[in-house]
């Protein structure tokens, strides 16, 4: 039921905070749901005790309840997001990320041996000419651009 027409831009402000909310609380769901693990980069450690659990459990839910009263009270719609394009996003983001690991920019932090820069230099442009390659293959697998449409439940935050 929505209570009070809100003008779209309140909705969509309303939305995209409240969407932060629950994507911590889909985040502490997880963190409920699987014990700790070691990935490439980083050891996960400090596991939410079994017993703390529950009440951490209830609040989530009382929350995400509010969450849903909101949604419903206020009318905000659901976003779409393509999958394609949020990847291709984060991808992009990580070739910057990679091009900033070249020896020019480590210099900030000291010298380093020139055949450990020429070695770490061609690694990043491999990671960053791979990641270029990733980010290309998505763009060209959208169907949706090809055929001209767009999203029909809002649009894309």
């Amino acid at each position: 039921m929505n209570r009070w027409d809100l003008p779209a831009h309140h909705r969509r402000a309303l939305t995209i905070g409240l969407r932060l909310v629950y994507e911590a609380l889909q985040d502490l769901r997880s963190a409920l749901a699987e014990e700790p693990r070691t990935d490439l980069f980083t050891v996960y450690d400090d596991p939410i005790p079994p017993t703390a659990r529950p009440v951490l459990e209830r609040i989530a839910d009382e929350i995400e309840k509010c969450l849903a009263e909101l949604a419903q009270t206020f009318g905000l719609p659901r976003f779409r997001q393509s999958i394609r394009q949020r990847t291709a996003s984060r991808i992009a983001n990580a070739w910057v990320t990679a091009a900033e690991c070249g020896s020019r920019h480590l210099r900030g932090y000291g010298h380093l041996p020139p055949d450990v820069a020429a070695y770490l230099d061609a690694r990043v442009e491999f990671l960053a000419a791979r990641l270029m390659e990733l980010e290309q293959s998505l763009q060209a697998s959208d169907v949706r651009r090809d055929a001209g449409s767009s999203p029909s439940e809002g649009q894309a935050c």
